[in-house]
Order: structure tokens, then C-alpha cells, then sequence
């Protein structure tokens, strides 16, 4: 069983820290929002999506805006969201033009709504040793998906073990009846290249392998480690 107070201490403390500053750590800024964005334009069109649709999309714990933003400007029909007013007085602030509401990861479950849920660097799953609470929230976001819809979820290993065990979700997650695709990882700034390479995606497997392994050899002789923040896609099988 969950253990709720673990996942609601996380999320208090990551809630204190976006207080003491306008840039909270999942927050990018608008030339990084662009790059990543791009990067996952690519990815999402190689899993068969088409964001000229108007799909309709949302981030949860967006920060600023900019990444939602972002790809808003590629035809998706992006909502941004933060836990509070306050939140969404700063997504109003930096990108009025978004819409934008509260959600909570740790309780989020719109199921069959959303065609791109972005979560990016998120508390629960970068900074709680609690599985099963995770994979609770995990199962839901998936839940909330329109068959064909994509999860986006990416974050920092720096803290483990006390993060999300992604190789075990991921793992999980390909066996769920629900999903019928599961691609990654990625390495963050190999996707900001992506779209500028002349390989495309085509190639983006092998890139990675060899960024994933400079990454290990080099966090052999460092410390403090290099974060490696990582992509994962997860797509909700078609009805």
C-alpha cells in the first residue's frame, strides 16, 4: 500500500520551494523550453502523432508556462497548471496566453481526457522513496489518456534511491494491456539536438547509447554526479 504522508511531505516541500522563488527547479527558461519542445515534437510524430491536430494537451506542475507555451506554438491546444493561485498568477505572468488551472499530481485522474500530458521534474517522482504511491499516480496519469495519447515524463536520477524507480515503472508499464508503446530513455540534452541533427530521429538510439555511456564512464571519476535527466514515452493503446 501507498504511503500517502511520504508523497504529501514531498509535495509540501516542493510547494515551500516554488514560494521562495519564481523559478521553480522543473521551471526552463523560454530558449530552453524551445529546444526541448522540439526535441519532443520529433518524438511525438515518430510515435504517430500530429500536433496540427489542435491536440488537446497539459502539463502538470508547468512553472512558468514556457515549455507548455512552447508547444503551444506547435499546434498543440496546451493547458498549463500549477497546485495554487499563486502558480497560476505566475503562468499568467510570464504566458497569459495559455489557458491555465490547479491540478495535483499526487491526485490528478481525468481518465480518457488528454491526447499529451507533459510532467517534467516533478516532486513526487524525483524526490520520494515510495513505489507504490508512484505507481499509483503513474497508473492514473495513463488513465487519463485518450487511446493513443502520450505521457511524457522525464526527470533526475541524481537522487536515488530516492526517486522514482523509472526502469521498474517503465518495465511495468510495457506489460499494462493499457499501453502499447513505451520508448526511452532519452538523455535531455541529446534531445535538445535532435531536431538540429541531420540523422533526425532515425539515429537518436544509438546517439543516446553512446551519451549514456560518456555519462556512466564520467560519473565513475566525478562528484559530486552529473544529473542525467531522462525522457520516457508512454502511449496509451489505441481503442
Amino acid at each position: 500500500m501507498a504511503d500517502a504522508p511520504k508523497l504529501e511531505d514531498t509535495a509540501r516541500w516542493g510547494r515551500a520551494w516554488q514560494a521562495s522563488d519564481d523559478w521553480s527547479s522543473h521551471t526552463v527558461s523560454r530558449a530552453q523550453a524551445e529546444q526541448i519542445a522540439a526535441g519532443y515534437a520529433m518524438l511525438l510524430r515518430a510515435l504517430g502523432q500530429r500536433s496540427g491536430q489542435g491536440l488537446a494537451g497539459i502539463g502538470i506542475g508547468s512553472g512558468a508556462g514556457h515549455l507548455e507555451a512552447a508547444l503551444g506554438a506547435r499546434n498543440y491546444a496546451m493547458t498549463a497548471s500549477e497546485w495554487n493561485e499563486d502558480g497560476l498568477h505566475l503562468i499568467e505572468g510570464q504566458n497569459p496566453q495559455l489557458e491555465r488551472r490547479i491540478a495535483d499530481l499526487t491526485t490528478f485522474h481525468e481518465p480518457s481526457t488528454w491526447n499529451l500530458i507533459v510532467c517534467r521534474e516533478l516532486y513526487p517522482f524525483t524526490r520520494t522513496n515510495d513505489y507504490g504511491g508512484q505507481s499509483a499516480i503513474l497508473s492514473r496519469l495513463v488513465d487519463s489518456l485518450r487511446p493513443g495519447g502520450v505521457l511524457l515524463l522525464s526527470g533526475s536520477d541524481v537522487s536515488r534511491p530516492n526517486c522514482l524507480d523509472y526502469r521498474r515503472a517503465m518495465r511495468e508499464l510495457a506489460a499494462d494491456r493499457r499501453v502499447d508503446r513505451v520508448a526511452g530513455p532519452v538523455l535531455e540534452p541529446l534531445l535538445k539536438r535532435i531536431p538540429r541533427s541531420p540523422f533526425g530521429t532515425t539515429a537518436y538510439p544509438l546517439q543516446n547509447m553512446v551519451a549514456e555511456l560518456a555519462l556512466g564512464l564520467l560519473n565513475r571519476v566525478r562528484r559530486p554526479r552529473i544529473a542525467g535527466i531522462r525522457l520516457y514515452a508512454i502511449r496509451r493503446a489505441a481503442a
